[in-house]
C-alpha cells in the first residue's frame, strides 16, 4: 500500500470516529470518565493521517 493510500484510509477512520464521536464518547474505556473519546480519537486519527502523508 503506497502512502497516499494509507492516509486515505486513516483519513476515512478519522471521518467515520467524527461521525459516530457521540457514541464512542459515551463507551467508559478507562477508570477516568471523559466525555470527549470520539473527539480525541478523530483528532489522533487525523494526525496520524497527515504524518503518513508528509
Amino acid at each position: 500500500m503506497d502512502r497516499p493510500s494509507l492516509a486515505a484510509l486513516i483519513r476515512g477512520g478519522a471521518d467515520r470516529t467524527e461521525v459516530n464521536r457521540h457514541q464512542v464518547d459515551r463507551m467508559n474505556l478507562s477508570p477516568v470518565l471523559d466525555d470527549d473519546r470520539g473527539s480525541d480519537l478523530s483528532l489522533t486519527l487525523r494526525a496520524c493521517a497527515e504524518g503518513v502523508r508528509a
